[in-house]
This record gives C-alpha cells, structure tokens and sequence, in this order.
C-alpha cells in the first residue's frame, strides 16, 4: 500500500496544495506552518473524518464554505482514487469517481497514526482505549465497523427507552427488541476485541524486548462489561434508575501490564513510549494483508524517543511507507536521512 499524490484544497491551512510522497518522506518546518495538517488529510483517506477535531466542520479552511481532499494510492496493486468532500451541510465520498457511502471507505487505506498524544493511552480516560480498538479493527473487518455503528444506534434508542420508562411514559416490555439487537451486536464486539487482544499479546513481549534492551513481559488485560439477555434483565432496575445502559461494550476498557505491574500506575515515562511504540509495531503487522502493508504516519514523534528507540523506529517499519513530520530532520539518522525524500515546508 503506497499513497501517490495527495491534494488538499480548502484543508486547514492549504488553498491548494498538491503532496507527492515517496517511500520515507519527511516533511520539515517550523511549528505552524502544517505540517501535522497533512498527517490530518492523509488520515482522512482511512477513516474519514478529523481525528484532532470533533467539529468536523473545523477542517474547513477559515472563510471558505467548502474543503475536498483527493488522494492517489496503490492498493492491493492497484491504482485507486480517494475522495472526499465535505461542505457546512454535507459530506460527499468517492472511490474512483464513484460515490460511495463512508462506511465503506473505511479500510480501503490503511494507516497507522503515531503521535504524542498516543501518549495517553496507557494513562487516559477508557473512551481514548476504546476508539483506538475501533479504528484498529474497522480498517481489519467491515463487518466490526457495521455492528459498532449498528451498536450504538441501538444504544442510543435503549438509552432513550430507559428514560421513557423512569418518567412513566413506557412499558418495560417495549425493551426487548432493542436488548436483542444490543446483544446480537455487543456479543460480537467484544469477541472481536477479545482475538486483537489476544493477538497483541502473542508478540508483544517480544517487540517490548527488542524495542527496550529489557526483559520484562508486555500485555493487554481486559477490562470487559460483558453483555448478554440474562445481564441485561438482571440490571434492568438499575438501568432505569440511573436512565443508561450499564453494561456492554461502550464501557469496555483494557490496561497495560509490564513486569507483572499496572504501567499506569507503576511505569515511567521511557516505558510507555517503548509499550505505545511496540503497540503501533502489531497495529501495523494486525493491518498487514499479504504484502500490502498500511502507511505509516509519524506526527512530530522524534522529540518523545531517544535515538535507541528512533532506531528501532525506523528498522521496525522498514518495509513500509513511512511519511513524518519534524521540526528538524538533523534528528533522523544520516543514513536514514540519506534515503528519504525531505520536503520543507515554510
């Protein structure tokens, strides 16, 4: 998997700009100038949406009514175009001129984001671990990324009911149909985040070791509010009290654990930039198909790794496209540096 070309138009800062990676690109320039704008449009192609806004309307260049992105990428050996579209009323995707609804871009390109803030993971809030499983198994399954949207429609309506029957304006038996499709769906979730999880910790010890020089064991331990019909009627009091769901997957949760310890807890700063990083390492190895690797994307991640990990950074991801950002590409080894295309960006 390779982008070709990517234009921006009316994105953030740019009026009209074209990008033209190649295999390791390193875009360079002081704070401000865009560069993590066009990490932002380049993940745009695989899940469609901002993921540094949640006014989605935000991207839109200031005094413009309108933005479009249009990428070119080799996919599955195949040249495809990307588009994406998006006014103050609507958005509008395509794929080779055709288009499509969003739901099934997602996955077509694949990446994986690294940025600082990823830092959080280990200790932030459960709804940042959740989206990062979301996105992750999106891109890997269709069929994930269907049940989620259909889970949470469903929660919505649930939730609704539960506030409908604690006014007095509902019966409980109206709940049965929407406990069936949340269960249907719930069910599915979390089996599938049971398997990531269960894939990230057949590898994880073993790139934590190469990534830190340290023995110590990596893994995920879940954190799972399991759902089922039984559960369900059994909170159904405490449902209706509290006017929510209190259990399924939109609570789920997992931590890090290394050495035996809660990383949250027990782990220094070194230690969750080794674990995000071996964690990016089987995101991308998870979103392999054959030899169509997903695109790396490193935003600005150079000042939160020492030179050992910046090493085994660029020796992890090798195979792969690799496009990043900097303030200053004299941080990147010569002989890395030597190979890459640097485009400056004032």
């Amino acid at each position: 998997m390779k982008l070709l070309s990517l234009r921006l138009q009316n994105f953030r800062n740019y009026t009209d700009f074209v990008f033209e990676p190649d295999g390791l690109t390193v875009l360079v320039g002081k704070n401000g100038v865009g560069k993590t704008n066009i990490i932002e449009a380049i993940r745009f192609l695989t899940i469609f949406k901002s993921y540094r806004s949640k006014k989605q309307i935000e991207v839109i260049k200031w005094s413009e009514d309108w933005m479009r992105l249009e990428g070119r990428a080799k996919i599955a050996n195949k040249n495809r175009t990307l588009e994406m579209y998006q006014d103050k009323t609507q958005k509008v995707a395509k794929i080779d001129k055709v288009n499509k609804n969003i739901t099934q871009m997602i996955g077509l390109f694949r990446s994986v984001l690294f940025a600082p803030e990823d830092l959080s993971l280990v200790q932030g809030a459960p709804g940042l671990r959740r989206k990062w499983w979301d996105i992750v198994l999106s891109q890997k399954d269709r069929k994930y990324l269907k049940k989620l949207v259909m889970y949470y429609k469903v929660l919505k309506n649930r939730n609704h009911l539960l506030l409908k029957i604690f006014s007095g304006l509902a019966n409980q038996d109206e709940l049965d149909y929407w406990d069936n499709q949340l269960v249907e769906n719930g069910e599915f979730l979390q089996k599938t985040r049971r398997t990531f999880t269960e894939h990230f910790n057949k590898s994880a010890s073993h790139y934590y070791h190469t990534v830190s020089s340290e023995q110590q064991n990596l893994q995920i331990n879940l954190k799972i509010k399991d759902i089922s019909l039984p559960l369900l009627k059994e909170r159904l009091n405490f449902d209706i009290k509290m006017r929510a769901t209190t259990a399924g997957p939109h609570l789920d949760d997992f931590y890090f654990e290394l050495g035996g310890r809660d990383l949250a807890t027990f782990g220094s700063r070194g230690e969750f930039r080794s674990v995000i990083l071996v964690s990016k390492i089987i995101e991308a190895d998870f979103l392999r198909e054959e030899n169509d690797l997903p695109v790396i994307l490193l935003d600005d991640i150079l000042s939160e790794l020492d030179q050992k990990r910046r090493n085994h950074l660029f020796e992890m991801f090798g195979e792969h496209q690799v496009i990043m950002t900097t303030t200053d590409a004299a941080g990147i080894e010569e002989k890395v540096r030597k190979g890459a295309k640097i485009v400056e960006l004032n």
